[in-house]
């Protein structure tokens, strides 16, 4: 039989009970007002379990604040921020070799949070900029990471590294002027994560066209 609970005049979170409208199923039904000014109905037995906080308001007020805690998931930060976290921590993407496969992570204040990252770098300067690391074998942190455009990276590579090959040191660029080969792919393999050799030696990857006549 149902246990004889008064609960009149209880208070749990947003819920206030505000009189016995019967039994169902051995359970006491309560009438309750939410602070909303909506109304709900919950059982003894719910009420005991402490599960249920409001009329439903709340957790739709909980899903608005996450979405506003930043208000930004539209915006292009955001999506390089997802892309990021995808290309470290998911190994089914395309680039997951080139980072998470290599050991590149990122920091647990922007792993767990857009606003933080969006916070340390704000917003991207123009459509042209996007999210460098300036240690290539680096993690994804605020003291690592800038936005910069593709050629601000390229110079940025080619005032601060120099590379070794055999017994002779010089910049990237003068070894791209002694191979023969393009700047900007080298750039792009050696942000990859590829060595110097393989950056500069390795053939280009040329793409067959059917043509129909």
């Amino acid at each position: 039989m149902e246990m004889k609970t008064n609960l009149i005049g209880k208070r749990f979170h947003r819920l206030l009970v505000i009189r016995s409208i019967g039994v169902k199923n051995r359970q006491r039904l309560w009438l309750c007002s939410c602070d909303c000014g909506n109304s709900k109905i919950i059982s003894t037995a719910v009420w005991n379990t402490c599960t249920v906080k409001s009329c439903g308001c709340y957790r739709r007020d909980f899903a608005r604040k996450q979405f506003t805690t930043h208000g930004q998931t539209g915006i292009p930060e955001y999506g390089i921020w997802k892309a990021m976290l995808r290309r470290c921590y998911n190994s089914h993407t395309k680039d997951f070799k080139d980072y998470g496969a290599r050991g590149i992570r990122v920091c647990d204040a922007w792993r767990h949070s857009f606003q933080s990252f969006f916070k340390s770098l704000g917003r991207r300067p123009s459509k042209r900029h996007s999210l460098e690391r300036n240690r290539v074998n680096g993690n994804y942190t605020p003291k690592n990471c800038r936005w910069a455009t593709s050629r601000e990276q390229a110079n940025n590579m080619r005032s601060n590294l120099l590379f070794t090959i055999g017994n002779r040191r010089q910049t990237l660029a003068a070894w791209v002027r002694e191979y023969g080969v393009s700047y900007t792919m080298v750039c792009h393999r050696l942000n990859r994560g590829w060595n110097i050799i393989k950056a500069l030696t390795h053939p280009v990857r040329i793409t067959k066209l059917s043509v129909k006549f």
